[in-house]
């Protein structure tokens, strides 16, 4: 019975001292090979430094990161011009869930969207557009905003006066005053925020 079976299947099977012509000329690719694993890339992305010369730049300098939350200091011309809160360093499963990569990012003002409309209302007197991050992998509008919860972060950046039990007290004046030192440098210049890590 076995005979039978290896003579009906014969010319479909390559024998095992078959060259890679005969396999082609059969119509069978096989690779013998042993198949090596690809490297899984980092959903995080390379650091990215852009050159600073003759841009203003803001520095958002990580002092604490924990499984709920990740704190900082945000720096504007040698001054500390708020604390910071995120959400914890993501994982490679999640990466649109936490704090944004350690790189260079472009900012500008966003005059469109549904957290702009959000900000105009609240704000009228100063609100120009939502000061956004540009250029983050996984994020498509991160912003730095009030906020008091880091769950609630969603990948922006919330600036705010203090840390105390992984929440952030006096947001909302700490960001009109962040707002109006930076809205007029968004307006007319090309602003990058470098993130440092630890």
């Amino acid at each position: 019975m076995w005979s039978f079976f290896k003579r009906l299947f014969s010319k479909f099977l390559p024998s095992s001292d078959n060259s890679s012509q005969n396999t082609k000329e059969k119509g069978l690719i096989i690779d013998l090979d042993p198949i090596e694993e690809e490297k899984p890339q980092s959903p995080m992305g390379e650091v990215k430094r852009l050159d600073l010369n003759g841009k203003e730049f803001l520095t958002l300098q990580r002092t604490k990161t924990t499984d709920s939350y990740t704190e900082g200091k945000l720096i504007w011309k040698d001054r500390e011009i708020a604390t910071t809160l995120e959400g914890p360093t993501p994982s490679p499963a999640f990466p649109d869930q936490g704090s944004i990569p350690e790189s260079d990012y472009k900012m500008e003002l966003r005059k469109e969207g549904g957290q702009h409309t959000t900000y105009h209302f609240k704000y009228p007197e100063i609100h120009e557009g939502m000061i956004w991050i540009k250029e983050v992998d996984h994020l498509a509008f991160p912003y730095l905003m009030a906020g008091n919860d880091p769950a609630l972060a969603y990948g922006n950046v919330l600036v705010g006066e203090r840390v105390e039990e992984g929440w952030l007290l006096n947001s909302e004046s700490t960001y009109l005053h962040v707002y109006q030192q930076l809205k007029e440098e968004l307006s007319g210049k090309e602003v990058v925020l470098r993130i440092l890590n630890p």
